[in-house]
């Protein structure tokens, strides 16, 4: 981290320069012994906080052999110096046999340009910069346009020298802004200040560097795509967190977001997160935002900043308009030849309310005609500014009217070639308007791709760009918004959702959609599924404008699918809101010609059918995507059939026609490679179908087999380094070691492993995989109860993603738990359920092994005749579907009972005899050992 800046600081007429070893009062020196002075800017580091005597010893005397009556002696010189008396303390308050705390409350030097009317709402600010040396602290400053909150803002800003201050802008946008976007200018202003950033930023933030490919080195940008894809938002979150609060620890830091009623809903529920956590971080969050305007468009910020505040989280400064007093004082300080009495005073008040950029204008306009005011003053703010237009050259006016449309901020080259004029000349033009009445304000050069420079401005005032704008007619504004996106495009300067304002604005919403469409890809290259959301349904509006023209219909279809995607992210794969985006992409594709893309919406609809359990639906749709496969002889589209046709099939106890699909599916895979387009899946298709085909591969007795896949699907996830991927391989090689009786503490590995990519990545997924393996191990090694508790958890977080497949399963894992825990009413109770679920759901999968549950009560409870009916119930469902592998288990059990019949243990040996050896396989092994006994 950069060196932390000497301090300097006053207190009750005392002020404290570190740099220069000088302590004064009144502006006169105070004569202090170094050691006394080092111990005083020790104490006053850190105000409020108690530090004990052995921390002082060693930061002022460097870890030298020194007794505490030299702490003493030096505190005891303090106190004298400053006048302090131990009794009643008001600077160095002594804490009985632990240390010392500097209770001098510090006050920033005074500005060389006092602000007016604003001393407590500085005095508010400086407080809270002060807590934040004992942890976070935010602060709004609110008021209506033209209040001055800029001006507060720099003038505290300007008074904070002993920290490092980075700001982040939020823009006004004709459409949705992009996601985080103030909060990425902070994080690229914070790497340019602090070389030694970047490596903090890649080590704790990777999925924030990944928004910042300037600053990753060769190769590293794709590497980190690979390494966060299927990350999530919350993950976003979490990484800021912990970035903030690693780098705070070692150096003070002062983040401000301007005109935050413009924000983003991704920047605005991470303002929240940080808002809310409570980890120490000497951090302060100052916002600016015109609350008004937030009541006014119904912004979410409004009940944000409302519950924040309820709670202590946040405090407010809301600034007032100018009283009478304070404009008259505003006149004596700025324009002294302006006062005459009080009537100058007075007749500004009136015209201006106080406001004070409207007193301010309205001065200067006064000021610069050298005479009193013989004729009405503009009634209002706009108007006085309108006239001051007037006062503008043609070309400057004109040239500031396309400024406007291309927004708050703007780049010179976008400009010129707007105007086509010459971009040096226009630089100047720019300039130009920076001095005098003010209308921009330079902003920092852009380095452009060839190495060029150009350069960018932004209004003072965003009433100043609204001005201009409004001058525009309509049809004038509109050609000009199209020819500034058109330049956008040209220059490939893209931002997708700023041409997308640009575009509809112009009238043109056609290309507005796309644009709109294009922004919700780059959200959720983001990570922000909200926002992507927020886009789709923009553009699904825009093209309703229209009338959903046919020509545009495959983009509507695309914006379903987008849709879906992002809330399959927010809700869960299963949920409602994405079942409804998919079955409005599945009617608009019955009316479409044949195509990949009817094809892959028809592949989103059954992974969501699959998902809520409606397996017939998904078989049907399964089909008819692998029917649209071969017509169009697309081999991806027929790996998706596959794998959902093979992973339906093997749950409703088609295993050999499920093995037969999964197989088929991998191959395509395999021999696809590097050209599977991995963005049509949510997972990586052959991590997916290598795992559940092992799991599927249990049945048919293939135990050798299945273990070699599953570690197949680990290998190809972990070189893929795809979170998602990891979850789902894990996932699957846990299961399979349980449902092979493999050690416990193997489980527990694969348990831990989902718990650290819930973790590091968010997952819900993981989170519930996780607590069901987790309760399954603690069921087994005695902690029955806790271990039921686990597995219903895991279940009802999958449950909360709207996913009942693979809730069976789960309920058996939670019926053996309570088994364990010899509570056998509510285990047969629990089994009962999910026999119930099962048939209705066609999930004869799992009857067998809810029926050796079954049998496994009753032997509990001592009843061998019902655990053998239960047992030739289950031994006569796995013949049924052809799975040898659950016949082996049947008939083990069979053979356990304490008269087992001489047929059962014959039907064992020949079993044994037919399945492929798996050496490593408890279950296999038990069994030919009984049988050859």
């Amino acid at each position: 981290m950069a060196a932390e800046k000497p301090l300097k600081l006053c207190f009750a007429g005392f002020e404290l320069d570190e740099a220069n070893a000088r302590l004064s009062h009144d502006g006169r020196p105070v004569a202090l012994q170094p050691r006394a002075l080092a111990l005083l800017c020790e104490l006053a580091r850190q105000p409020g906080r108690l530090l004990s005597k052995e921390a002082l010893l060693d930061a002022v005397w460097g870890h030298r052999h020194v007794s505490e009556s030299a702490l003493k002696t030096a505190v005891s010189a303090l106190r004298q110096a400053l006048g302090d008396d131990p009794r009643q303390a008001r600077f160095i308050e002594t804490a009985a046999r632990q240390g010392y705390r500097f209770i001098g409350l510090p006050v920033l030097p005074p500005t060389n340009h006092p602000l007016i009317g604003r001393g407590s709402a500085l005095q508010q600010l400086q407080r809270a910069w002060q807590r934040s040396l004992t942890g976070r602290q935010l602060v709004w400053i609110t008021g209506e346009a033209g209040i001055g909150k800029t001006c507060l803002l720099e003038a505290f800003i300007t008074e904070c020298t002993d920290t490092l201050c980075v700001r982040g802008q939020c823009l006004e946008h004709f459409g949705s802004g992009e996601p985080y976007l103030p909060w990425l200018e902070l994080l690229g202003e914070l790497s340019r200040r602090d070389g030694q950033f970047v490596s903090l930023l890649r080590t704790v933030a990777p999925m924030w560097l990944l928004q910042l490919p300037w600053l990753c080195a060769a190769g590293e940008h794709e590497t980190l795509r690979s390494a966060c894809g299927g990350a999530n938002s919350q993950r976003m979150l979490r990484e800021m967190a912990e970035l903030l609060a690693r780098y705070s620890s070692q150096r003070r830091l002062l983040l401000v977001l301007e005109d935050l009623h413009w924000c983003d809903t991704a920047s605005l529920r991470l303002l929240e997160y940080l808002a809310r956590r409570r980890e120490p971080a000497q951090l302060l969050l100052l916002c600016s935002l015109r609350a008004g305007e937030l009541l006014d468009s119904g912004h979410p910020l409004a009940s944000v900043r409302h519950d924040l505040n309820l709670r202590g989280l946040s405090e407010e400064v809301a600034l007032q308009a100018f009283s009478l007093d304070e404009v008259t004082e505003y006149l004596a300080r700025r324009h002294p030849r302006l006062q005459a009495g009080d009537e100058m005073a007075r007749l500004l008040f009136q015209r201006s309310g106080g406001l004070p950029l409207f007193v301010e204008s309205l001065a200067g306009d006064l000021h610069a005609s050298g005479t009193r005011p013989d004729w009405p003053l503009p009634g209002d703010l706009d108007g006085l500014l309108r006239r001051q237009v007037e006062h503008l050259g043609g070309e400057a006016r004109a040239m500031l009217e396309v400024a406007s449309v291309c927004g708050a901020e703007f780049r010179v080259g976008v400009l010129a070639a707007v105007l086509g004029r010459d971009e040096a000349r226009l630089q100047s033009a720019c300039q130009a308007l920076t001095s005098g009445h003010g209308w921009l304000v330079a902003q920092e050069l852009v380095a452009l791709s060839d190495g060029t420079l150009e350069g960018r401005f932004a209004f003072r005032h965003a009433l100043y760009r609204q001005v201009f704008y409004l001058h525009l007619d309509a049809v004038r504004r509109a050609q000009l918004h199209r020819a500034v996106a058109a330049v956008l495009l040209a220059k490939g300067l893209p931002m997708a959702a700023e041409l997308a304002g640009h575009f509809e604005q112009g009238k043109d919403l056609p290309a507005a959609v796309e644009q709109l469409a294009h922004a919700a890809e780059g959200a959720f290259e983001r990570f922000a599924p909200l926002q992507a959301l927020q886009f789709v349904r923009h553009a699904l509006g825009l093209l309703e404008q229209l009338g959903n023209p046919e020509c545009l219909a495959e983009k509507q279809l695309d914006l379903l699918l987008k849709g879906a995607v992002a809330s399959a992210q927010l809700h869960g794969m299963a949920s409602n809101q994405a079942s409804d985006f998919y079955a409005l992409a599945q009617a608009l594709a019955e009316r479409m010609p044949d195509s990949a893309q009817l094809g892959w919406g028809l592949a989103g609809i059954a992974q969501v059918r699959y998902g809520r359990g409606e397996y017939q639906a998904a078989r049907r749709l399964s089909e008819r995507v692998a029917e649209l496969a071969d017509r169009l002889a697309e081999p991806a589209l027929d790996i998706a059939a596959c794998h959902l046709g093979g992973m339906v099939c093997a749950v409703l106890g088609e295993h050999e026609r499920g093995r037969q699909l999964l197989e088929r599916g991998i191959e395509l895979g395999q021999a696809l490679a590097e050209r599977l387009p991995r963005q049509r899946f949510m997972v990586d298709p052959l991590v997916t179908m290598l795992g559940h085909l092992a799991l599927h591969l249990l049945p048919l007795g293939l135990f050798e087999q299945a273990s070699g896949l599953a570690e197949a699907a680990l290998v190809r996830a972990q070189e893929l380094a795809q979170p998602v991927s990891l979850v789902v391989a894990t996932r699957c090689a846990g299961m399979l070691d349980l449902l092979l009786g493999r050690d416990v503490v193997r489980v527990a590995r694969r348990a831990d492993e989902l718990a650290h990519l819930h973790s590091c990545y968010g997952l819900p997924q993981a989170a519930g995989a996780w607590r069901i393996l987790s309760g399954w191990v603690m069921a087994q090694t005695g902690e029955p109860a806790a271990g039921y508790a686990c597995i219903r958890e895991g279940g009802a977080t999958l449950q909360r993603l709207g996913m009942l497949a693979g809730h069976v399963q789960m309920l058996a894992f939670a019926a053996e738990a309570l088994l364990l825990g010899v509570q056998q009413e509510a285990a047969l109770a629990l089994i009962e359920e999910a026999e119930v679920l099962a048939l209705r759901l066609g999930e004869r999968a799992r009857l067998p092994e809810l029926w050796l549950l079954r049998a496994r009560a009753a032997l509990a409870s001592g009843d061998h005749d019902s655990a053998e009916h239960w047992l030739r119930q289950a031994l006569a469902e796995a013949c049924g579907q052809g799975a040898p592998g659950t016949q082996l288990l049947a008939l083990l059990a069979l053979s356990r009972l304490p008269e087992p019949a001489a047929d059962d243990i014959a039907a064992l040996r020949s079993l044994c005899r037919t399945l492929p050896p798996a050496a490593q396989v408890p279950v296999l092994c038990e069994a030919q050992a009984l049988t050859e006994s």
